[in-house]
């Protein structure tokens, strides 16, 4: 009888199993993993080169490096940040920007969602899912199907330590990160990062290509 009821218990336990791995599966259904792997105990970083045919005429010169990590254990989000650097005419501005990514973002279901939802909200920026886009690096690598991220930041400007009347003439101002994200490359699969935003009144912007 004993041996019977442990029979009938484990029969039951597993087309419990089976029927929620059915369940799960009817949901989303398993494909191979389509987004960003990332080891949060090492510091990625990688360097971009300004392609001067997509960028603005004002935009003389100009680099761009990105890094990620470590993770903060406190907050539980991976510091990403760019460093760049601009010639605009005859003045050079260097900037940073720092995007603290929750843990979600390297889920392999939140480019799924954020494909749906169209935004996604943090207390200091947005990201805005605006499609898909096939892109042609400086050297004519084709990358098709890159899904093309806005970062908008919500304390927009970066402050500047020059006091000169010349250098806050040319301040850069609303500042927005466009990131063209591919599979199977470093970091965070950006082949093409654009910074975009206004200069004496004008829009501007920076295309730089993974070197």
């Amino acid at each position: 009888m004993k041996a019977k009821r442990k029979y009938l218990l484990g029969l039951t336990s597993f087309l419990t199993i089976l029927f929620s791995f059915e369940s799960l599966h009817a949901k989303e259904p398993l494909v191979e993993s389509e987004w960003i792997k990332f080891n949060d105990s090492l510091v990625e970083s990688i360097e971009y080169s300004l392609n001067k045919n997509k960028s603005s005429n004002l935009i003389k010169k100009g680099s761009l490096s990105a890094s990620l990590g470590p993770i903060d254990n406190l907050k539980r989000t991976f510091p990403l940040t760019f460093l760049y650097k601009l010639e605009i005419y005859v003045l050079k501005r260097n900037g940073k920007k720092v995007i603290h990514l929750p843990e979600a973002f390297f889920e392999d279901n939140f480019i799924k969602i954020l494909r749906k939802q169209k935004v996604f909200e943090t207390k200091d920026y947005y990201i805005y899912y605006k499609g898909i886009e096939d892109i042609s690096d400086i050297s004519g690598v084709d990358y098709p199907n890159c899904d093309h991220l806005l970062v908008k930041m919500k304390d927009k400007d970066d402050p500047l330590k020059e006091n000169d009347l010349l250098s806050r003439r040319f301040e850069l101002k609303n500042i927005e990160i466009h990131l063209y994200v591919t599979k199977n490359l470093p970091l965070l699969g950006a082949v093409e990062i654009a910074l975009t935003g206004k200069i004496l009144s004008k829009d501007f912007v920076a295309v730089f290509d993974l070197k």
